[in-house]
């Protein structure tokens, strides 16, 4: 074997593990952000779920003080009002969505000793994505559905979704997102999610209750394994 060869193998080993390490170090879909012109170039969303044991916990104030440090803003927050459908592990209490101008502040904010020493403090849940939420900072009340697909079934998945919310604009209901996610980390992986805007409580009750909607969620759960359904409300409405 010619030194130039065996050289150039020994390059393609390194590069094999020096990218094998930052998988681990990031996580796969970390990762897969930082390498993808698409998302690393284009603004980007993070959505954070949390629960705080003590309301005077600084997580929130530290979190939004790393975002701004890597350009991003607080676009919104908000606090649970009830967990319409899911699991008690599903009862986030806190919701917070930043904004970033590229994907790569993201990166760039995920892969900071500090922030990961914050996330090691609290269960939280983190969904990224690239789809633009529509009047998000003008929303009071929002019902955010989190969906995991079944194996194969996404394009089936997504035209359920749409017979879903086919009704929701009858009762005030306007569609904030809906859009596929990226899971960063937290006790669970979801695949996509739905954001729905109502005008207060009553309308999102009349449209959950609605005879089509319940139909249409229940022909719907063949594509999604797990489902939580999170009715809440801006933090900036809060006694």
């Amino acid at each position: 074997m010619s030194r130039s060869l065996a050289s150039f193998l020994i390059f393609l080993v390194a590069l094999a593990g020096v990218s094998a390490l930052g998988v681990w170090w990031l996580g796969a879909d970390i990762a897969s952000l930082a390498i993808d012109d698409s998302r690393r170039n284009q603004p980007y969303y993070l959505i954070h779920f949390a629960t705080l044991d003590d309301p005077a916990d600084p997580y929130f104030r530290l979190l939004n003080d790393l975002a701004r440090e890597e350009e991003g803003e607080l676009l919104w927050r908000g606090a649970l009002l009830q967990l319409r459908s899911g699991r008690q592990a599903d009862e986030w209490q806190d919701v917070h969505v930043l904004g970033f101008p590229r994907g790569a502040n993201l990166v760039q904010m995920m892969t900071r000793a500090e922030f990961r020493s914050l996330l090691a403090s609290q269960r939280t849940l983190l969904l990224g994505t690239a789809g633009d939420p529509v009047d998000l900072a003008a929303t009071r009340y929002l019902l955010v559905w989190l969906l995991q697909y079944r194996e194969g079934s996404e394009d089936n998945a997504k035209s359920a979704i749409q017979n879903v919310l086919r009704t929701a604009a009858g009762y005030s209901g306007a569609v904030v997102w809906n859009t596929r996610v990226d899971p960063f980390g937290g006790s669970d992986e979801w695949d996509h999610v739905v954001a729905l805007s109502f005008s207060g409580p009553g309308d999102a009750a009349s449209w959950l209750n609605d005879p089509l909607t319940v139909t249409e969620q229940a022909l719907a759960r063949k594509y999604f394994p797990r489902e939580a359904m999170l009715e809440l409300q801006s933090s900036e409405l809060a006694p």
